[in-house]
Parts: structure tokens; sequence; C-alpha cells
């Protein structure tokens, strides 16, 4: 798996360094440009740029898959004597870390161009405030990320499977991917609905709620309070799409 993962990282090293450039001469040019004088505002475009970067890495991480089972490069891949698992575990694995690096790189950006604009006080002390919330929900999003990432390759590779075309494969993952998407988000709320027993955050208790109350993905619920039947389910189901992709892989994509 390692010597995989490093084929991974060096085929995208100019990639990385590319990025990375992009982004410090991006922020670099705001941070002269800024002028708010408003904190507020100044914090929200943080987010909002953590928010693009977060997009652009999911995107990225399903169009180099995409890439690899559609391009002739998937052959290569997919036909070396290593099982299924090895080679989806390297690619999520790389995929992980490209997501980490990124999100690091842009919240640190974050924090010193708001430390530069604004004193040190403020921010730190914003950090402080909500640092109970900031910290599980950036854990939720990391794994709404990887949750995505696993549900775009077993799309893709199910997709493949089942079209030995690629003419139109692109397009019946992306509509698989989504009518997945649907159908899981569906059974969530349902489980919230059946099991309304959460979890909060902060003090660490269950607390239930009403039997008709409109849970739904956790990716939507508040960070501070986690229905329990909800997230063992989503965990349950990024193991179910690995060991699904896994089987695809080694025994029925067509290449």
């Amino acid at each position: 798996m390692f010597k995989l993962i490093k084929y991974e990282l060096q085929g995208r090293s100019k990639y990385y360094i590319a990025a990375l450039i992009g982004m410090f001469f991006m922020f670099f040019y705001i941070n002269m440009r800024l002028t708010s004088k408003d904190f507020t505002v100044s914090l929200a475009f943080s987010f909002l740029a953590i928010y693009l970067v977060y997009i652009v890495l999911v995107i990225s991480g399903i169009i180099l898959y995409a890439k690899d089972v559609f391009g002739n490069s998937g052959y290569l891949i997919f036909t070396i004597p290593k099982r299924g698992e090895t080679i989806l575990g390297a690619k999520l694995i790389v995929a992980i870390a490209e997501f980490l690096i990124f999100i690091f790189t842009v919240v640190l950006l974050s924090y010193l161009n708001l430390s530069i604009n604004y004193p040190v006080e403020i921010v730190n002390n914003f950090i402080l405030e909500y640092k109970n919330t900031l910290i599980p929900a950036s854990t939720l999003i990391t794994l709404f990320f990887i949750f995505l990432i696993l549900l775009s390759y077993f799309s893709i590779t199910l997709a493949k499977t089942i079209f030995y075309s690629n003419k139109y494969a692109i397009w019946i993952s992306l509509m698989l991917m989504w009518l997945i998407y649907f159908i899981i988000n569906k059974l969530i709320t349902l489980i919230s609905k059946l099991f309304p027993y959460s979890i909060h955050i902060g003090t660490g208790s269950i607390i239930a709620k009403a039997v008709n109350t409109n849970s739904n993905i956790t990716m939507y619920l508040t960070p501070l309070e986690l229905n329990i039947a909800a997230l063992t389910f989503e965990t349950f189901t990024l193991f179910i799409l690995f060991i699904a992709t896994s089987y695809l892989i080694d025994s029925k994509m067509n290449l």
C-alpha cells in the first residue's frame, strides 16, 4: 500500500505545489486589499474561503479517481497484483491527506490574515469561546468529506462495472451518486425520528427529542448535538461503501 501511496503522491506533486502557491498569493492579495474593519465580515470571508476549498477538494478527488477508472491509466492501476481494498485504501488515504494539507493551509492563512488586520486577542478569544463547537464541527466535516469521496468512488466503480463504454459512464456515475446520497439521507432522517436520542458534545449527556423531530444527515445537525443512531448508521455506511467498492474493483469492474 505504501508504494501505491508514494506513486499517487509523486504523480500529484506538481499539482500540490501549484495549488499551495496559488493559495498563498490569493491570501496575500486579499490581505493587501482588505478594507473592512468589521471582524465579523472578515471572519465570514474566512469561512467562505474554507468552504470553497472544501468544495474544490471534493470535486478534485472525484475527478482524479474518475480519470483513473475511465482513462488509460486505469488498466495499469487496477490490474496490478494488489487486492481491491489495498488500491482503494491507498487512494482514500491520499485523498484524506490532500484534504488535511489544504484545509490546514487555508485555516492557517485565514488565521494569519485575521491576526494581521485585527488584534490577536480578538482572534484567539473567538477560537477559545467557540472551541467546543469548532472541534466537533471540524471532525464532522472531515467525516463528511470521507463519506462523499467513498460514495463517489463507489458510484464511479459501479458505473464502470455496469457499462463497458465510457461514453455516458461519467454522467451515470454522477446520477448514481446523487441517488444513493438521496436514499441514505432519507434513511438517516427516518432513523433519527425512530431513535430520537442525541449526545450533547459540550456536556457528554444524552438527551431525547420529540418523535416528530425533523432530523437530517449529520452534515445538517448542529455540531453540539448529534443523533446517536444516525451517527452510528453513517459510520456503518462508510464501511459498506468501502467493502462494496473493493469487491467491485477486485471482481466486477470492466477495464
